[in-house]
């Protein structure tokens, strides 16, 4: 007796299937099946028990075997009543494909060949909804959304319209992590989140735009880790508010004749590239009639700028106290960055002049809403300039400064849009590399 499937009752019942979410663990694993087994007259075979090893295949002859589950000896053999039997396909073995496209299924009775035609797998009726809007598949064609094994780092979801991708959910390239991608069209980005940085295990969060960007990047600190677009809240104005430093020392500094003298100096810390405006006060004794003092603020102590000192005293009577002031601009690029006051003695015949209770502030100030007129500082400058003391106007700094921020950031968009491009040509590997059905 050589027994066959009898095609007269094949149901399948997808509603219980599980496909791996812990989410559903609920769900039973496994896939109600019935059939009817007869000898080769047609007649049903005696009951009793017997071995039936079932198959899953993607063709209905030869194709890929996707599942195998032996439902054999002792423990497993199945009864079989009046020809009719009934199984649960994941009961022994994991049934843990993904169930996105035709399936067919063999039975194999003991040791006779695998029965023939295979039986093709329908769905439920409400199965069916789930076609409606979205449809899971790994096969060829154009689906809504595409779901599969992403190189061997976990689940990926790809969203999917007439012009290509629309959004992409993926495990992150760098080995761990998430990336997720909004695209504005069907070649480009408009929104991503990268949990994985390069690998840094720091995220990133980027707005493109097709003029301009906004990125959130926690792998910088301060300033660096938030870039907006410019003239909105721009990367120059940001937590960049004008900010300052000071200092005082108490007491008298003598002044030698010739010997150029830090009287008190200041650190400020520019959180950006801008303005710095240096301030400094103290009294200054003359004790001898006909002394002159030159003072100071530079940033290069020990040589007297030309540009900047100023005279005090000089054919005064004898021990004459000048309340002193002197100040400068600057425009300097972001970190810390030192002042001094200084002063010396052009002469004197009898005692050194001093400088008493001196204070230097400094003052930050991100932007100019005007021309910063300024003689340029040093011998370098004022050679620079075409003339000895010729001014120059501070804002071509600022100016440099922007296109040099701007120019920093098209670049991090470029890398970024380069990091975009690597997680889609990933994609695209792993979907080349393996066949849409890889997943199961």
């Amino acid at each position: 007796m050589k027994p066959f499937l009898s095609t007269l009752l094949s149901t399948l019942i997808l509603g219980s299937l599980l496909i791996g979410a812990q989410a559903f663990a609920q769900v039973p694993a496994t896939m109600s099946y019935q059939g009817v087994l007869t000898d080769a007259g047609g007649n049903l075979v005696a009951d009793g028990f017997y071995d039936l090893t079932f198959r899953l295949y993607d063709a209905p002859t030869a194709g890929n075997l996707f599942y195998t589950e032996a439902h054999t000896g002792a423990t497993n053999h199945v009864q079989v009543s009046r020809g009719g039997f009934s199984v649960l396909l994941g009961s022994i073995t994991t049934l843990s494909l993904g169930f996105d496209g035709p399936l067919y299924l063999s039975v194999q009775v003991a040791s006779d060949p695998e029965m023939s035609p295979r039986i093709p797998l329908a769905s439920s009726p409400y199965a069916l909804g789930l076609r409606i809007p979205f449809q899971l598949s790994s096969t060829a064609g154009s689906p809504l959304l595409e779901g599969y094994a992403f190189a061997g780092l976990g689940a990926a979801f790809d969203f999917l319209g007439p012009s290509g991708y629309t959004m992409v959910l993926e495990p992150d390239v760098n080995g761990s992590g998430g990336y997720f991608s909004v695209n504005r069209n069907g070649s480009s980005s408009g929104f991503i989140v990268d949990g994985n940085t390069s690998g840094s295990g720091e995220p990133t969060v980027s707005i493109l735009g097709s003029l301009r960007s906004a990125i959130f990047d926690m792998t910088q600190s301060g300033d660096a880790s938030v870039r907006l677009p410019p003239s909105s809240i721009s990367a120059n104005e940001i937590l960049d508010e004008p900010g300052i430093a000071q200092n005082h020392v108490n007491g008298g500094v003598s002044l030698p004749f010739a010997t150029i003298v830090d009287v008190v100096s200041v650190t400020i810390s520019l959180p950006a590239p801008g303005y710095v405006v240096v301030t400094a006060d103290a009294e200054v004794e003359i004790p001898t009639q006909g002394d002159q003092v030159q003072i100071q603020i530079t940033d290069t102590p020990g040589v007297i700028d030309g540009n900047h000192f100023f005279w005090v005293g000089g054919g005064v009577a004898a021990t004459t106290l000048f309340p002193s002031s002197i100040h400068r601009t600057y425009f300097l690029p972001a970190g810390p960055h030192t002042f001094y006051f200084e002063a010396q003695s052009a002469f004197y015949p009898t005692a050194p002049p001093g400088a008493t209770n001196a204070t230097i502030t400094a003052e930050y100030f991100p932007t100019s809403y005007g021309s910063v007129v300024t003689a340029p500082s040093g011998t370098a400058a004022a050679a620079r300039s075409g003339s000895n003391g010729a001014l120059v106007d501070l804002r071509e700094l600022e100016l440099r400064a922007a296109k040099a921020t701007a120019e920093a950031e098209r670049a991090e968009r470029e890398l970024i849009d380069a990091r975009a491009r690597d997680q889609q040509r990933a994609i695209h590997s792993v979907n080349a590399a393996t066949t849409k059905g890889a997943g199961r």
